[in-house]
């Protein structure tokens, strides 16, 4: 069943993944930013909270995967870049701990 979600929505969604990911659920995070990305609102934030989320799920390659779509989208804003770059670090670092730990 495929819906489409309207911008508002989308943006409610997203916010609530971010709640989500503080509340330590990043399953249910992953769901909305997630069905937020199926309704093609992929923007910068969106993306990001999609990556946390899959970070914190140990998905460590999509979470890099998708941040670094996330960094190079032309609507992300200046101050936005900084912090997803140093958050592209942590996923990288955790992924090769991770490794090791196997």
């Amino acid at each position: 069943r495929e819906t489409t979600l309207s911008l508002d929505c989308a943006v409610l969604l997203c916010n609530r993944a971010a709640c989500y990911l503080a509340l330590g659920t990043p399953q249910f995070a992953f769901a909305d930013t997630h069905r937020c990305c199926d309704s093609q609102f992929e923007w910068p934030k969106v993306l990001y909270r999609l990556s946390v989320s899959l970070e914190a799920l140990k998905d460590f390659e999509n979470a890099e995967r998708i941040l670094e779509q996330a960094i190079l989208q032309p609507s992300v804003l200046a101050e936005m870049k900084p912090k997803m770059e140093a958050r592209l670090a942590l996923i990288k670092e955790a992924a090769k701990k991770d490794k090791i730990a196997m």
